[in-house]
């Protein structure tokens, strides 16, 4: 059995996905996303992973079939095919006109390279400007309306730089939607997922930041589930999503004091350039007694406003 890879782009809609193709003993498989595409991070949507099994399909049409008067279907040659066309075509122009012979091209057809311009010679050929793609049949209201009510004046919002995205009439989990004008050349996935995790990270620290006003304010007995949401605005619910009790809101802060410290620490001791043991621990002391003596909060949550103690610089 022989397995290769070839890359090529996907065809199912105008995305144009970066694909890899792995062909078993010459017929194609499976469809891969380019996981090192600098746009689309390996995204492929559930369309296009799934075009092996059109192309494999046993209901695919693989040759010329004539409907033959009861109905049914026979296979002709294409020679057949081709002749019996073109003289129903010839007999359809000769009576009703060139118009009367009309051409459809969208989705993956119309991402065919020789589709667009093939069908565009033919009806130059016969004379017929009855040439309809997916933009002239579902698709020109977007130009009506915009002529008849106008348009946003400040152009397409930037899908990665939003807060909030409502999405008619596509799915950007299974399709990769492009305004007119170009491609969204993005892995909604990805997107979607860092925007996810950036609103997480907001919310996370309205919590903290509103735990630590209320334990300043009202000591740390005041820091509630129900006392943050309602002081943050937040729902329960969404204060319960990160923190299940008030004591890992507690441990959350906490470990933000040690962090910082361990920032501030770093960064000040640097200057320790000896190694006698009594200065060294000294000199951490003094860094230590710093921090809290400058967060009120750490104090309170970390020492329990031990920090009053007579620890002395000398």
């Amino acid at each position: 059995m022989k397995i290769e890879k070839k890359r090529t782009f996907c065809r199912i809609c105008h995305a144009a996905c970066p694909i890899d193709v792995e062909f078993t003993d010459g017929k194609a498989s499976k469809v891969f996303g380019v996981d090192d595409d600098p746009l689309f991070e390996g995204y492929t949507c559930v369309k296009g992973r799934q075009i092996p099994e059109q192309i494999h399909s046993p209901s695919r049409i693989r040759y010329p079939l004539k409907r033959m008067p009861d109905g049914h279907y026979e296979e002709i040659s294409s020679k057949q095919a081709l002749d019996e066309i073109a003289e129903k075509m010839e007999s359809i122009i000769k009576e009703y006109g060139p118009r009367a012979i009309a051409t459809y091209t969208g989705t993956g057809g119309y991402q065919n390279a020789p589709s667009d311009p093939v069908a565009r010679a033919f009806h130059k050929a016969i004379g017929s400007i009855s040439y309809y793609t997916s933009v002239t049949i579902d698709q020109p209201m977007k130009r009506t309306a915009a002529m008849r009510a106008g348009v946003w004046e400040a152009g397409p919002q930037n899908f990665t730089q939003i807060d909030v995205l409502l999405a008619i009439g596509y799915n950007p989990m299974v399709s990769s939607f492009a305004p007119f004008g170009g491609l969204q050349g993005t892995n909604p996935f990805t997107t979607l997922r860092k925007r996810k995790e950036e609103r997480s990270r907001k919310r996370i620290e309205v919590i903290l930041t509103t735990a630590e006003n209320i334990l300043l304010e009202n000591g740390i007995d005041s820091v509630t589930i129900a006392n943050i949401s309602k002081t943050s605005g937040l729902k329960r619910t969404s204060t319960y999503k990160f923190f299940q009790t008030p004591e890992a809101i507690k441990a959350a802060l906490a470990t933000k004091y040690f962090m910082e410290l361990s920032k501030d620490f770093s960064k000040r001791s640097s200057d320790i350039n000896t190694a006698e043991l009594s200065v060294i621990v000294l000199r951490t002391v003094e860094i230590i007694y710093d921090y809290f003596s400058s967060s009120i909060a750490a104090q309170q949550l970390v020492l329990s406003n031990t920090t009053s103690l007579p620890v002395t610089k000398e």
